[in-house]
């Protein structure tokens, strides 16, 4: 199961790769460290594939940019979150959970069960 799921992902990484979400119209603070968020959330999510997710959410103070990081069979992944102009959520680090990690980033806003870091 893990050696087909690296394939998958090998997969995805290929086809839609980093560069295709940097194409998206992004705020300038795109890219940010760590220390700049304010914020987390835990988030139970299941995924487009189905597997059960307990995604950590940290965020900035408006909600512009996200780190999501999880356990995904068996490896730490992080992935992070930017809001684009238009209001709309892309991954612009992490491709392989793009669906996936905008629809977490949305969740996150409307759930707003913010603590602070």
């Amino acid at each position: 199961m893990k050696k087909n799921m690296a394939i998958l992902m090998t997969a995805l990484t290929l086809a839609f790769p980093p560069a295709m979400a940097a194409n998206a119209t992004v705020s300038e603070a795109s890219v940010i460290d760590e220390t700049s968020y304010t914020k987390y959330q835990d988030i139970d999510y299941t995924g487009s594939l189905g597997e059960k997710l307990k995604i950590h959410v940290q965020s900035t103070e408006d909600e512009a940019e996200m780190l999501l990081t999880f356990d995904f069979y068996g490896d730490k992944a992080s992935v992070k979150v930017s809001r684009t102009d238009d209001g709309r959520f892309v991954v612009t680090d992490g491709g392989f959970f793009a669906t996936d990690g905008a629809e977490v980033a949305e969740l996150s806003v409307e759930n707003s069960n913010w603590k602070l870091i």
